[in-house]
């Protein structure tokens, strides 16, 4: 159980909440059981029979239940403490299992925002708090019924088996056996429904990333005519849900049907007890006894159904936390350097960088050597493959070298802070998504009105006004925007900032002829303050004056020569 850190991380965070939990749970049992007791007292009232046998309520003084009267009064208020009671056990618990998803949320979010890139990029757990929503479900009961309801569960369990006993001994036995039974059936039964749950949980989880990736891929279902073929594969996707769902549900239904029966059969073998015992002077059973056991049955009916139950949220509860220990498990990014970095003129320097993905062998740079000057522009052109953003993800720190060696202003990659890194590196590609409802907040990240004249500038610098004022609002993932205004956003937000270094992947790729002179422009007028690395495929213009020009070839096969391919007329 590699996930009870959790568990105990919750229980150190809100110790004080956990134990009023327990304690409102543990006082809504007791009454729970002193209710049917209670009632069972109106026998002696409403038939006028004195019996003394298995007083249980000794404490409660004569004079409060001498008539119906004060017996009934007192009934009332029993009866509303209980109701308040079972309304603060149920909220108390439940609320609980709430503060314990969101405790996790924030862990998984934290967790995944500072996971290791190339972690990230290789087990795509992007969309692990959307897909797997119904994890965090079966967490939050398995924090709720599984221990907190379970617990006061077995409090009520043992308190009324205790009464029974002291009722009668053979009451007493009568009822640990065929509950016992009773429990032996029913785990049986969830050992079928819990491998019955786990297929039709994997089939949902199957269905919903079906459906998520067609639906993305929606356009190309449109245009390539596709609807038949996709509706093919959802049927079958929906039919074999069907059938699991069929098999989940009979199991469910005879386990539903098992527990009542069993519960009613145990009832009935009180009768029998008592029946049996009647003749006998020294050991029967007198009525009000037979009475007070058959409504503390009828009360814990419910709490024998759960508890039978318990173990298949224990199960599935146990295998989404599983799954959560493993995600949290997961390498973070190297944050740890603390060498301090002169960032007025940085140049990048690598010598014999090497890059392979995981699980394959070649690599896609091998003993790569460059040298990046301040105050200049660096291009660095290849085809694609060639590795170009496998680089920008190294040199920002996102991926680390399988071998060979980065260093900025003299200092190895690795000793700098990962933040103090990206604070003073801008990074410009289509893999930088814009963020922010409107245009103001994707540029500054920022909605203080002190800021807007700023971006007015940059906006107006790259022609983007008037048809984008500040508050456009871009849509989600600025899915309002066409690729060459998203671009020039990304531009705006990069020349914002004024960092030390720029590095622009595809710096033209999206953009009309008026955007690339603007962008070109600009560029021409920082040159001496940054050091400015561009990565394209293809040749840059010749309205950019390059001082230092790099090609990444491929170290397995001769590379045709890049010819240009982009004519700028301006």
């Amino acid at each position: 159980m590699h996930y009870k850190h959790l568990i105990g991380s919750f229980a150190k965070a809100y110790p004080f909440r956990i134990i009023g939990t327990f304690v409102v749970s543990f006082v809504s049992q007791l009454f729970t059981i002193f209710l049917p007791i209670y009632i069972a007292l109106s026998y002696d009232l409403l038939f006028d029979v004195q019996s003394h046998r298995a007083r249980l309520l000794g404490f409660i003084p004569e004079e409060w239940i001498a008539d119906f009267e004060g017996y009934f009064t007192l009934f009332v208020v029993v009866l509303i403490i209980r109701g308040v009671l079972d309304f603060c056990e149920r909220y108390f618990t439940s609320y609980l299992g709430e503060i314990h998803l969101s405790f996790l949320r924030m862990k998984i979010f934290d967790h995944q925002l500072k996971m290791s890139m190339q972690v990230y990029d290789e087990k795509g757990f992007a969309k692990y708090l959307l897909r797997y929503s119904g994890d965090l479900t079966s967490i939050q009961a398995f924090l709720s019924k599984g221990i907190i309801r379970f617990g006061s569960d077995m409090v009520l369990l043992v308190l009324a088996l205790g009464i029974f006993f002291s009722l009668h001994l053979y009451l007493g036995i009568t009822l640990s056996v065929l509950s016992i039974l009773l429990a032996v059936v029913v785990y049986l039964l969830n050992r079928f429904l819990y491998n019955a749950s786990v297929a039709r949980r994997n089939a949902k989880s199957g269905l919903l990333k079906f459906v998520t990736s067609r639906l993305q891929g929606l356009l190309t279902i449109k245009v390539f005519n596709r609807f038949v073929p996709e509706m093919g594969r959802y049927q079958k996707r929906v039919a074999t849900l069907l059938r699991l769902g069929r098999d989940y549900q009979q199991i469910t239904s005879l386990i539903g049907a098992v527990i009542p029966f069993g519960l009613y059969l145990t009832i009935g073998m009180v009768m029998w007890v008592t029946v049996h015992l009647k003749n006998e002077a020294s050991s029967g059973v007198d009525p009000k006894t037979f009475f007070t056991a058959l409504l503390l049955l009828i009360t814990i009916t419910p709490v024998f159904r759960r508890c039978f139950r318990v173990s298949i949220v224990w199960r599935n509860g146990g295998i989404s936390y599983q799954k959560l220990a493993d995600i949290l498990q997961l390498p973070r990014e190297h944050t740890t350097g603390t060498v301090a970095v002169d960032w007025k003129d940085p140049d990048i320097v690598t010598e014999k960088l090497v890059f392979t993905y995981p699980g394959q062998d070649i690599p896609v740079l091998q003993d790569l050597d460059l040298n990046i000057p301040f105050g200049q522009i660096t291009a660095i052109q290849g085809n694609g493959g060639m590795g170009k953003t496998t680089l920008l993800k190294l040199l920002n720190g996102l991926y680390v070298a399988s071998a060979g060696e980065i260093r900025i202003a003299g200092t190895p990659i690795e000793n700098i802070n990962i933040k103090t890194l990206r604070k003073n590196m801008a990074v410009i590609t289509d893999q930088c998504t814009l963020l922010g409802k409107t245009v103001f907040e994707a540029v500054s990240y920022s909605r203080k009105a002190k800021h807007r004249e700023q971006v007015t500038e940059i906006l107006d610098v790259l022609g983007l006004l008037p048809s984008l004022p500040l508050d456009y609002r871009i849509g989600e993932m600025a899915c309002n925007l066409s690729k060459g205004q998203q671009k020039l956003l990304m531009y705006a937000r990069a020349f914002l900032t004024k960092k030390s270094i720029l590095l622009i992947d595809e710096p033209f790729s999206e953009l009309d002829t008026d955007s690339i002179y603007r962008v070109i422009r600009y560029l021409n007028q920082i040159r001496y303050e940054r050091t400015i690395v561009l990565l394209s495929c293809k040749r840059i213009s010749e309205y950019l004056e390059i001082d230092v020009r790099y090609e990444l070839k491929s170290p397995y096969r001769e590379e045709p020569p890049i010819e240009p391919k982009v004519h700028l007329v301006i």
